[in-house]
């Protein structure tokens, strides 16, 4: 796997990473049960045996009836090692740790052109419904326990196969399609076995870490709510098809969240937030850090608390460092993936397909999608691979040259506007792996300032907009890839872009800023990928998330601090909660005990008196 990334000379880096990986990867001589290495007890127990025996099994004798005999069969056993830590306000929630193995088969009967998947019973084509974990798996590695696990599996799912495949043909005796992608594509066999590395983490540590953090919150009185979670996994993957592919993979990953959140005197409540994934535990910030950035927390809702209400606006915006990754990471990254189309009836639904060969950025933004290298400037990088989760060797992509969507993030599952696999197919979906966005032409930090506040001086308009820190979309509970589908679905051209944490009017008569909150953007759209101004030099790893704020979800985006010309701001809501009446418990004062012999000399005095 390449090491570093230089994005001044990005073209040339991605050949050079993808002869390396070639290298790394031995692909076998293609056949309906592609002969591989006979695995031995030494090798994983007897995991690989298992596969071995039971797929050779399942490909030449499973038949029933005048049925065909499956033409591809994948087996993949998972297992995960977890620990997860939760705490506020100096106190443990939760802890949850564990390890657990689950088991998924894949048949498919026909062939590469016209399989079972997508049977249309409900017009919608959806061949990632095969890759559901369908049982647990033994976590012993017990031969026949595996072999019985995998001969049920492959039983249920040839005969389910068959009912899709006659469902799919019925379909189209009804039916007149143009233009009917073929159902899967083909692959190099792959072998690749990697080292497994053995790593020790300490639950009484982090719960210590996450005790003393979250107990930083408490000195703050102003804080109304916290919340501190750590997570690792520890994800090993064995995979197996009958084309001669023969993968394992281990998947490591540590991520820590945190969050404070005050209440503004008239009842708004105000949050901000730190974010933190690293494939190794031994990346993550120490102590004196994550103390250092809860007291940074603190200290920034308190501001947010005090400042004023955003009032709407319409001007440019300058989208610094983490708002800029934000913002690539919810409105750009979900478009470069194939989505999940309908292979029997698109109606008027759109897909990102069809964008493909159209400018949908300024001419001197390029974006590429690179899982083979593990560092950018001396930084760790957390999402790379080298196989995915379908046996398909891992490409560096180039998405977006000079503003023009030249392809998509893929599997092998083909579209109408895709038919090849560059692997990307990892936890059941397509997902971009680690984005990289550059420009032929930067300016400094200083200089895209300057360019903001001109532009402000040209509209007539008496201050400008800094977004620094925008909410992960998780953080906000939306599913970004839902939205787009159902966005394309509907022909509509809107993007999603959560709030913003951090957004700063500036002056543009003597540059000063001042905080704001309550706001969120209005009204974007795709075309407002093109109105990019200028793009800065200051380049930096950012963390972002695919899905909910968990270690699986998370992958880094490197990119630059921009200029947008034109934005809609609004005040986000014109109601709020009611003030919390009663002080925080813990800042109450104790109603003081006095000593036992005077509250008994005092009881006494009063009974005399009353005699």
């Amino acid at each position: 796997m390449a090491k570093e990334f230089n994005c001044l000379n990005y073209k040339r880096f991605f050949y050079v990473a993808f002869t390396a990986a070639s290298l790394i990867i031995c692909p076998l001589a293609r056949a309906q049960m592609a002969e591989g290495p006979h695995w031995s007890k030494n090798d994983d127990g007897e995991i690989f045996k298992a596969f071995d025996d039971e797929l050779r099994r399942t490909v030449g004798k499973l038949k029933l009836g005048e049925h065909p005999s499956p033409y591809f069969v994948s087996f993949s056993g998972n297992q995960s090692k977890y620990l997860n830590v939760y705490g506020a306000f100096g106190a443990l929630d939760r802890i949850d740790t564990g390890r657990g193995r689950s088991l998924a088969v894949e048949v498919r009967v026909g062939d590469y052109k016209f399989d079972n998947t997508g049977s249309g019973s409900s017009m919608f084509y959806s061949p990632y419904e095969t890759y559901s974990s369908d049982t647990s798996m033994a976590i012993d590695d017990d031969y026949d326990s595996l072999r019985r696990s995998l001969w049920l599996l492959s039983d249920s799912r040839y005969k389910r196969a068959i009912e899709d495949l006659e469902k799919k043909k019925a379909v189209l005796n009804q039916k007149k399609i143009d233009n009917l992608p073929d159902s899967f594509i083909k692959a190099e066999p792959v072998v690749s076995i990697l080292p497994i590395e053995k790593q020790e983490i300490d639950s009484n540590k982090w719960s210590e870490i996450i005790r003393a953090v979250s107990k930083e919150f408490r000195s703050n009185p102003g804080i109304v709510d916290c919340r501190v979670t750590y997570e690792n996994r520890d994800n090993l993957r064995w995979f197996q098809n009958s084309e001669g592919s023969k993968n394992r993979e281990q998947r490591l990953g540590s991520m820590l969240y945190m969050s404070a959140t005050a209440q503004a005197p008239d009842g708004m409540l105000v949050s901000d937030f730190a974010f933190y994934a690293f494939k190794k535990d031994k990346d993550m910030p120490q102590l004196d850090e994550l103390l250092s950035m809860a007291r940074n927390l603190s200290n920034s809702v308190m501001k947010l608390a005090k400042a004023p209400m955003m009032e709407d606006y319409n001007g440019p915006i300058l989208f610094e460092k983490q708002a800029a990754a934000e913002f690539f990471s919810q409105t750009i990254a979900p478009h470069l993936v194939v989505s999940r189309e309908s292979a029997f009836e698109r109606r008027n639904k759109r897909s990102e397909a069809d964008l493909l060969g159209k400018r949908i950025l300024p001419k001197f933004i390029n974006i590429a999608d690179n899982p083979l290298i593990e560092t950018f400037k001396g930084k760790p990088l957390k999402g790379g691979y080298l196989v995915d989760d379908e046996g398909v060797r891992a490409k560096t992509v180039s998405l977006v040259e000079h503003g023009v969507l030249k392809t998509l993030c893929s599997g092998r599952t083909p579209t109408r506007g895709i038919q090849e696999s560059n692997g990307h197919f990892r936890d059941g979906r397509v997902k971009v792996s680690q984005i990289f966005v550059t420009a032929d032409t930067t300016k400094t930090p200083e200089e895209l300032r300057s360019q903001l506040i001109q532009l402000g001086k040209e509209a007539g308009l008496s201050h400008v907009m800094i977004a620094r820190k925008i909410f992960t979309a998780s953080s906000m509970g939306l599913d970004i890839e839902s939205a787009v589908n159902n966005i394309l679905g509907q022909g509509r051209k809107e993007i999603e872009l959560s709030f913003p944490t951090l957004l700063y009017k500036v002056s543009v008569k003597d540059g000063s800023e001042e905080l704001v909150r309550g706001a969120r953007f209005s009204g974007l759209t795709r075309r407002t990928w093109k109105d990019i101004e200028s793009v800065a030099n200051d380049d930096d790893v950012y963390v972002a998330a695919s899905g909910f704020n968990t270690t699986g979800n998370t992958y880094n985006i490197v990119c630059p601090s921009f200029l947008l010309s034109e934005v809609d701001i609004v005040r986000n809501s014109h109601e709020t909660n009611i003030p919390i009446v009663l002080e925080r418990p813990d800042l109450v004062a104790q109603p003081s005990i006095k000593n036992d012999s005077e509250t008994v000399k005092k009881n006494s005095k009063q009974k005399k008196h009353k005699k």
